[in-house]
């Protein structure tokens, strides 16, 4: 097997996790709240759907496995649809949480009056 068809077979997880380290530098460089909080989780719905893309271009390719470590069958790729579609559905549901209790109120580090 090819590096590039070894490539094309784990192109759904390579591209989660590329989308994965993307949002987290992106979550720690920009400084702009409001904005952030806008286009963060397109940014993640991006990712996903393109996930979700090479996932479904991976269904006509025959069962076979990936460095005898990885299956890439139609069973393996249906759940891999079932787990990109809940992370798809619950980014909005936590990007809604962020916005709503994100950042929290700083706690007084005044110490209580009878405390020694």
């Amino acid at each position: 097997m090819t590096l590039g068809e070894t490539l094309k077979l784990l192109s759904p997880e390579l591209l989660l996790l590329l989308t994965g380290l993307v949002v987290l530098i992106a979550d720690m460089i920009w400084r702009d709240e409001a904005a952030k909080t806008l286009w963060m989780p397109g940014l993640a719905l991006g990712g996903l759907g393109l996930a979700l893309a090479a996932t479904l271009w991976l269904w006509q390719t025959p069962p076979t496995t990936v460095m005898a470590m990885m299956a890439v069958d139609p069973f393996a790729l249906f759940f891999k649809v079932i787990a990109i579609g809940t992370v798809v559905s619950i980014d909005p549901a936590s990007s809604e949480f962020h916005s709503r209790f994100w950042p929290m109120p700083p706690r007084s580090r005044a110490r209580p009056s009878g405390s020694v």
